[in-house]
């Protein structure tokens, strides 16, 4: 359950991230704006227009999976 709850946690964290990084560009009026990240494989940045990594399921999956792998 405490799985459940924090993987939701999480994914509202990331949509709320989302939802600043959009009003910070249209009070800017840049298109050009937009957040990187770095690729160790490929040595160069990347561009993207979302914090989210996928559903809500997947957020609780990842809650989940970190749980049991803490315990080992």
């Amino acid at each position: 359950m405490k799985a459940i709850i924090l993987g939701i946690k999480d994914y509202c964290k990331d949509c709320w991230h989302d939802w600043l990084f959009f009003r910070l560009q249209k009070l800017y009026k840049d298109p050009n704006c937009v957040l990187t990240y770095y690729n160790i494989y490929t040595d160069e940045f990347h561009g993207t227009v979302s914090w989210k990594e996928g559903n809500v399921w997947h957020y609780i999956r990842q809650r989940r999976l970190g749980k049991e792998t803490k315990h080992e």
